[in-house]
């Protein structure tokens, strides 16, 4: 007959994640007996264990990250991550507040390149990298859970735990999803084609999956079951474990292969991107001003004149975000206007009709001013007017995509803009910036209290597009956005599809952007990172136009055709082809499989919380922590 327990014995542990029913009241009770003085502090180094732990995942991390582009670091970095998730106990008191500093500090070395944006970049440099930092502290304490309660094998948890917290962070609060950890891999173009199954975020998956395996193989993150033998590891689950890395590593590459060897369609299209270099700024005064916007007009007009005379087969010319140095001034269809309006925006239209045929080199202001706009029939308009003079000088463009600031002359809304300019140098469609930059183009609340413009780029913020627009040159649909809307994955995948609903196909993706914020820093390689994760997981070569660089144009398999150096001028010459290949991801799958990893991830962590205030309150000892 088994001797029932009187209540002064103590509860027997046990190495088995059964025992786990304590979560984290291990970690409070020993917290609560050191600051009382009670028992013996562990000593310094084993009580900092797991923030040294941290800052070698958080330095991995940064090795492994676009810039520096040391891509086996982020296999690196899941091996200290599997051994704090395989700890019976995480060491010292405070365990996952120290976790989150150390992340935070490898946050701030992520994005020490927002320091010199602007003063509210820098501003929000800390308090962003603070923000990240709680993800993988998040991540610990959710795989911890799935590993220790439900006995889910550490690198099946570790890859959809990891999924789940990339998606979360990419979609919660507008978002951010720069510096994922499929990132470390973007000029490894093998690796990436399974991104057009489950995105980037399946490509995050297996990375850390296979971090936790090859861990696991070397004897780190192992957590002791009973029954595995002498030293507690089953040599069967060290087999298995073998299998899925070989099998799986075997896998992507094959599907990488396969896709890599598909050859693009025949229609084409010729493009240019003249890339400036010209730090963004935000001038003072007029003097200021007028010396900023003539550099940029002096830069992009030289780049412009040089593709002209180097590629005189270019079907289309494209500058960066805000290039365009006149406003494109429109009104909304069936809008009324009274006749004052009706002549400020015509001459906005003469003016950037000029400002283009200058650009252009086609007309210097010398022969522009020959124009009198009130030569002509009194029936003619004085932007009619200024048509048929230039229009009898030969000044036909080549098309241009370029990015600028849009006015809407009815109320005076303004936008950033990505504008397509006919051969007729008319305004042809006009793409609205749908997802704008919090706290740099939009803060909340900015309507109601516009003062808080004031630690803004945009001193009275911008409005926000609706919907993408598809941009038909030649033979192929072009689809803009621009700056950082290229790093929202969902975004230019649902604009995919509700242009094909329309009955557009997009063939090419265009982003046009001003990365000189970041003064040629790894800001460059983040973001281009994400432009070629858009081009595989949509299946469209991708032409990145950015001022200070990085300028490309991949292919829709995210090999890089062509590159310009960063931080100097350069033009960008070359071919896209529209891809041949569909995408899964686009077409079926989406975001559902990281979108259920997240779920996944608040439903452990919410257990974990929950049986943790249980184990506080019934148990009267220390027991295995999760």
């Amino acid at each position: 007959m088994k001797r029932p327990k009187r209540s002064n014995e103590p509860t027997p542990r046990s190495s088995t994640g059964d025992s786990s029913n304590s979560a984290e009241a291990a970690d409070d009770s020993t917290s609560a007996r050191e600051r009382s003085g009670q028992g013996t502090p562990a000593p310094f180094a084993a009580r900092w264990s797991g923030f040294l732990a941290m800052v070698l995942a958080s330095v991995s991390l940064y090795l492994a990250s676009p810039g520096i582009d040391l891509w086996p670091f982020a296999l690196v970095a899941m091996l200290p991550l599997a051994w704090l998730v395989g700890l019976e106990r995480l060491p010292g008191p405070r365990a996952y507040l120290k976790l989150w500093l150390a992340s935070w500090l490898g946050y701030v070395l992520l994005l020490n390149y927002l320091k010199g944006a602007h003063i509210g970049a820098a501003i929000g440099w800390p308090i962003l990298a603070a923000y990240l930092a709680v993800y993988p502290v998040l991540f610990v304490g959710a795989t911890r859970v799935a590993v220790h309660r439900f006995r889910c094998p550490p690198w099946l948890a570790a890859g959809i735990v990891w999924m789940g917290c990339e998606w979360i962070r990419s979609t919660l609060f507008t978002g951010f999803a720069m510096a994922l950890l499929a990132h470390s891999v973007y000029r490894v173009p093998i690796l990436l084609q399974v991104s057009d199954i489950a995105g980037g975020y399946g490509v995050s998956l297996l990375l850390a999956m296979w971090g936790f395996l090859i861990g696991n193989l070397f004897g780190i993150g192992l957590v002791v079951r009973p029954g595995a033998g002498p030293a507690g590891v089953s040599w069967r689950a060290r087999a298995v474990e073998a299998t899925v890395l070989a099998v799986s590593i075997a896998l992507v590459v094959g599907y990488g292969i396969s896709r890599l060897g598909v050859e693009p369609t025949a229609r084409s299209l010729n493009v240019a991107v003249v890339q400036g270099n010209i730090d963004a700024k935000f001038p003072d005064t007029e003097e200021e001003a007028q010396a900023y916007w003539q550099g940029i007009e002096d830069q992009y007009r030289t780049g412009t004149l040089l593709v002209r005379e180097r590629a005189p087969d270019t079907e289309l010319v494209i500058w960066p975000e805000s290039k365009l140095a006149v406003p494109d001034v429109f009104v909304p269809e069936d809008a009324e206007i009274d006749p004052a309006t009706a002549r400020g925006i015509e001459d906005a239209h003469v003016a950037l009709e000029a400002y283009l045929v200058h650009a252009y080199g086609v007309w210097g202001y010398d022969e522009l001013r020959q124009f009198d706009p009130y030569a002509g029939e009194d029936t003619r308009s004085y932007l009619d007017r200024f048509r048929a003079f230039i229009d009898t000088r030969d000044a036909r463009l080549i098309p241009l995509l370029a990015g600028c600031v849009s006015q809407n002359a009815e109320d005076s809304s303004v936008y950033n803009a990505a504008v397509l300019i006919g051969e007729d140098r008319r305004v042809l469609q006009r793409y609205h910036k749908n997802h704008l930059v919090m706290f740099g183009e939009t803060i909340p609340f900015g309507e109601s209290l516009p003062w808080l413009y004031s630690w803004a780029p945009f001193q009275s913020g911008l409005r926000s597009g609706r919907a993408g627009v598809g941009m038909r040159v030649g033979e192929l649909t072009l689809l803009p956005s621009i700056c950082f809307e290229s790093t929202v994955p969902h975004l230019l995948r649902r604009q995919c599809r509700d242009l094909a609903a329309e009955g557009q196909n997009v063939d090419v993706l265009v982003n046009v952007s001003d990365d000189s914020w970041f003064h040629g820093a790894f800001g460059l390689d983040q973001h281009l990172a994400c432009n070629v994760f858009r081009a595989v997981e949509l299946r469209k070569p991708m032409i990145v136009a950015a001022n200070g660089g990085l300028s490309v144009i991949t292919d829709g398999k995210g090999r890089i055709i062509v590159e310009a150096p960063r931080s100097e001028e350069a033009q960008v010459v070359g071919a896209v082809r529209a891809e041949a290949l569909s995408s899964p991801y686009l077409n079926w799958i989406g975001d559902w499989p990281a979108s259920l990893a997240g779920l996944v991830t608040v439903a452990l962590l919410l257990v974990g919380r929950l049986r943790r205030r249980e184990d506080i309150a019934n148990t009267e000892a220390p027991a295995a922590n999760v």
